[in-house]
């Protein structure tokens, strides 16, 4: 992709895509004095390997928002409602970005990145100095570190909403065509395959058929294909995709089962934890408490 003599450097593996991703996201958060998180609803930012490029980004590191975070057990469990599930569950229905405020008394700029007419994640940049409740009991340490927090005025608001638009344009062109080879690039149809299967796990009306026309071939000669390329058949070759992300979307995120079986296409959470359960054996309430210690860690 190239523009006004910039070319986004795509062809990269998930190692130095994940700091390239690192760089832009820090570099703004330099310019703009903001801390960036990226709310990754359909497991978009895993890799072929199913790991997580950006997993540092799915938790809010402002240091107004780690204030006890990790000192004070139920501290932030407010902050998680708010902004994992509240928030969240607006920004489905929201095409355009908005301005969230906390009990904290901060606001932030929420952009959605769609994807196929679906809300897939979602850029947070903060934190601004809001409106504080009249009866906080906040501490006066964290009072005062929100007396030195800027203001998101109209202006700056403008400006900002560009460069996250921007940004999320970039991540969206960057996991889609970083390991998944562009149309000139492909050789073989293996990687067709895993191109098609990549682009479309979450949609729960991808069949066989569709990935048939991509191939130009019957859907009986395309079943054929893909087993005999990826020794297995297309509904465990879509299925593995979809676990690989839910395993991702269960360690980084606070999703509910339900949120995280729609958003990958299953025909229902039953059919999920069914699923899941076969892969993985155990279901996905197990695999997310046990992989909470080690998100819940602060960054060294």
């Amino acid at each position: 992709m190239e523009k006004d003599g910039f070319r986004f450097p795509v062809d990269v593996p998930g190692d130095d895509m994940a700091m390239l991703f690192t760089r832009m996201v820090e570099s703004l958060e330099r310019t703009f004095h903001i801390s960036i998180s990226i709310h990754d609803r359909m497991g978009l930012l895993a890799d072929r390997a199913g790991h997580y490029i950006l997993p540092d980004r799915a938790v809010h590191m402002h240091p107004y928002c780690l204030y006890r975070r990790f000192e004070e057990k139920g501290w932030s469990r407010r902050c998680v409602a708010h902004c994992k599930y509240h928030v969240n569950h607006v920004m489905r229905r929201k095409e355009h970005s908005e301005v969230f405020s906390c009990w904290k008394g901060v606001s932030e700029l929420v952009v959605p990145l769609i994807k196929d007419n679906q809300h897939v994640m979602s850029i947070y940049a903060g934190a601004f100095r809001g409106e504080l409740e009249p009866d906080n009991d906040l501490p006066p340490e964290l009072l005062e570190m929100h007396r030195e927090l800027p203001p998101l005025t109209p202006e700056y608001r403008l400006e900002l909403e560009k460069i996250l638009y921007m940004l999320g344009a970039a991540i969206l062109y960057i996991v889609e065509e970083s390991g998944h080879p562009s149309q000139s690039a492909i050789v073989g149809r293996k990687s067709l395959i895993e191109q098609a299967i990549e682009r479309n796990a979450h949609n729960p009306d991808f069949s066989l058929n569709d990935l048939a026309l991509k191939l130009n071939l019957s859907p009986s000669r395309a079943s054929h294909l893909v087993r005999e390329l990826f020794q297995e058949s297309f509904t465990q070759l879509i299925l593995r995709v979809r676990i690989n992300r839910a395993r991702q979307m269960l360690a980084n995120t606070d999703m509910s089962l339900k949120e995280i079986s729609d958003s990958l296409g299953f025909a229902s959470v039953y059919y999920f934890s069914r699923v899941f359960r076969s892969s993985e054996g155990f279901p996905p309430g197990r695999y997310r408490k046990g992989s909470q210690p080690e998100r819940e860690e602060p960054r060294k």
